[in-house]
């Protein structure tokens, strides 16, 4: 058993030497120039993408002899030598491409030492932004914009997308003065209060970083806004009105009639209630109003009462003749014991109004009932 065990130690020695024989054969070609040397390659490359630019930060580990790197892109048509002195020391560069066409580019980044060596590459990929992109921008909406009480309000719509990070609301002070401002993009409501309502109008832009990691920020095409003045409600002598029905069990000389006169006459105790009796009449019930003259309405003003037959939803008419008829939208009613104020989503020049109730009353029911019915324009 010892004779078998050394002859086999021996078969192994040999086959051994026999291996490294023939590696050293194979191998021998490629160390006739010399042993190859690869400088330290750079390391943890970062992109920073930028409006017609793109910034690099990398690190090389210490290694004294490396003197340069080069980065090649556009399939190595493109390149850009940076001189390095690592001294011996670990050591971070940051890199500048400008003047760069908007693309998706791919780089190749090699480090030399001082005898011509060649590092193996290091890939990296980065985008240059510019006008293609911060075209196809779109700016968050400005749902309203009003003066009131000495207060500038602007309302906000959605924000645009996760990329935005707020916009610049620039507008004249009470100084006479341009002021910008920064609104966040989950701001729903911003109140200003010097804001001088004699410029009428305001202008926001909405900015934008493409990546966390961007250089720089886009923005939208500035956008100008006309600021609504104070509410004015027009006066209302001399306006006429007309239902589809009303409640005949009172007659105008009762003392608590509720005919469709009852929504003009300044008291909001009195109502006009539809058609009850004989005849129970099913929606939709409307109210109209010829004001005689055109104004440029913003909006009406309501009160709809804290009774069962407050309406819970409206549709608000215009018209110039009586007989053509624009939708200003739908509202809904609060039941309350006050004056609830709709606004138009944009102003239009009128002379009659509608209101039509189109669903059940607070309660349910049939029956509608509206206590008084405005307009308004404002300065």
């Amino acid at each position: 058993m010892i004779y078998f065990k050394n002859y086999i130690t021996a078969c192994i020695l040999a086959g051994s030497l026999f291996a490294c024989s023939s590696m050293d054969h194979t191998y021998r070609d490629f160390w006739k120039d010399g042993e190859l040397i690869y400088p330290a390659p750079v390391d943890s490359v970062k992109v920073f993408p930028g409006k017609n630019r793109i910034g690099f930060e990398w690190q090389i580990l210490a290694d004294p002899n490396i003197v340069s790197a080069k980065m090649y892109w556009n399939n190595k048509n493109d390149s850009m030598i940076f001189p390095i002195e690592t001294n011996g020391q670990d050591y971070v560069a940051g890199v500048m491409l400008e003047n760069l066409k908007e693309a998706t580019y791919a780089f190749t980044i090699y480090t030399y030492d001082v005898d011509g060596n060649r590092s193996i590459p290091r890939e990296a990929t980065g985008k240059a932004y510019g006008k293609t992109y911060e075209n196809s921008l779109l700016p968050r909406i400005v749902k309203d914009a009003y003066y009131e009480n000495n207060f500038l309000t602007v309302v906000w719509g959605d924000p645009v997308d996760t990329t935005s990070y707020g916009s610049e609301l620039t507008y004249a002070t009470t100084e006479n003065d341009l002021h910008t401002i920064q609104i966040a993009a989950d701001a729903d409501t911003v109140r200003i209060n010097n804001y001088n309502n004699e410029s009428g109008t305001i202008e926001y832009r909405t900015a934008f970083v493409p990546t966390p990691m961007a250089l720089d920020t886009f923005y939208t095409i500035p956008r100008e806004v006309k600021v609504k003045g104070p509410i004015m409600e027009l006066p209302r002598t001399g306006w006429t009105v007309a239902a589809s029905s009303w409640d005949t069990r009172y007659p105008t000389n009762n003392a608590n009639p509720r005919t469709p006169e009852m929504v003009l006459d300044g008291i909001t105790t009195t109502r006009w209630v539809n058609e009850i009796s004989p005849i129970q009449t099913d929606y939709p019930h409307w109210i109209a109003i010829d004001m005689k003259t055109s104004a440029d309405l913003y909006g009406i003003v309501m009160h709809g009462g804290d009774v069962n037959e407050t309406p819970s939803l409206i549709v608000i008419r215009t018209s110039e003749d009586g007989t053509e008829w624009t939708s200003r939208g739908s509202y809904s009613v609060k039941r309350m014991n006050g004056y609830q104020y709709f606004e138009f989503s944009e102003s239009q020049y009128a002379r009659h109004i509608k209101v039509e109730c189109i669903t059940p009353s607070q309660a349910g029911n049939k029956n509608v009932s509206i206590y008084e019915i405005g307009a308004y324009t404002r300065k």
